[in-house]
């Protein structure tokens, strides 16, 4: 397994970490306060999912899917179904153009951590966050392109 100190990453893991397991308090229907926890994951999600507002799928439990994905590409879809509800609640949530830049984006973006950690061990860290950022910034791009293909057709 690979650790957070080995990728030289504690400080900032633990910051993220730190934050993401507080509840947070919101507002019900009735006006009432309550007190939600939706999880690491889904905080830090949700933090990050404006970035991926232009590609059609900003949404927090899409995102959370992409996170889990860097652990294991193959979850993305099972844990879209069980964010969602369903396959169907996913159909109803995206567009067939925002579909196809979201398929695009998981073609295309960061490999799972296993592959990360191999790059690490045989070319350094800096290569493995090289590959880690730039193939999630060529992932977004070619994913932004088929969403402005969407929106002009």
């Amino acid at each position: 397994p690979v650790t957070a100190g080995q990728l030289n990453a504690h400080g900032a893991m633990a910051a993220l970490l730190k934050d993401a397991l507080k509840p947070n308090l919101v507002q019900t229907l009735e006006g009432t306060p309550a007190f939600v926890h939706g999880g690491p994951f889904a905080i830090i999600a949700g933090g990050i999912s404006p970035i991926f507002r232009p590609l059609g799928f900003g949404d927090w439990r899409i995102v959370t899917s992409l996170i889990v994905g860097f652990l294991a590409k193959e979850s993305v879809v099972s844990t879209l179904s069980l964010l969602f509800g369903g396959i169907g609640a996913v159909h109803a949530a995206l567009t067939p153009w925002h579909a196809a830049s979201l398929l695009v984006f998981c073609l295309l973006y960061t490999p799972c951590v296993a592959a990360i950690a191999s790059i690490r061990r045989e070319l350094g860290r800096k290569w493995a966050w090289g590959v880690a950022l730039g193939q999630c910034v060529v992932a977004w791009l070619a994913a932004g392109v088929v969403a402005l293909i969407g929106v002009l057709v």
